[in-house]
C-alpha cells in the first residue's frame, strides 16, 4: 500500500499495483525520489474529490485493461469537472493515436 495525499491533506491508502497505473506515480515510486522511499506522494494542487476520482479510475483501469468482457463506462459526476463526463470504454485503445 502507498499513501496519496490531496492538497487539503486527505490521505488515501492505495494498492501499489493500482497506483502504478499512472506513469508519473510509477516513476516517482520506482525511481530514486523521496516518494519511493516514503511510499507517499503528495499532490499539492489536486483536491480531495478530484484525487478520489483519479484513484477510482486507477482501480477501474487496472481491472479492465486487457479485459475480454464488456467494459462499462467510467462515470465522472458533473461537479467534478467540465470535461466530457465519461472516459472511452477502452481507455488503452487510444494510446498511440496522436500522430
Amino acid at each position: 500500500m502507498i499513501k496519496l495525499v490531496s492538497s487539503d491533506g486527505h490521505e488515501f491508502l492505495v494498492d501499489k499495483k493500482a497506483a502504478l497505473v499512472s506513469g508519473t506515480i510509477k516513476s516517482m515510486l520506482e525511481g530514486s525520489f523521496m516518494e519511493g522511499e516514503q511510499g507517499r506522494v503528495e499532490f499539492r494542487e489536486i483536491s480531495t474529490p478530484i484525487l478520489e476520482k483519479v484513484i477510482q479510475y486507477f482501480y477501474y483501469k487496472l481491472r479492465f485493461t486487457n479485459s475480454t468482457s464488456s467494459i462499462p463506462e467510467f462515470p465522472i459526476e458533473p461537479e467534478i469537472g467540465p470535461w466530457p463526463l465519461t472516459f472511452p470504454r477502452q481507455p488503452h485503445s487510444f494510446v498511440g493515436r496522436f500522430s
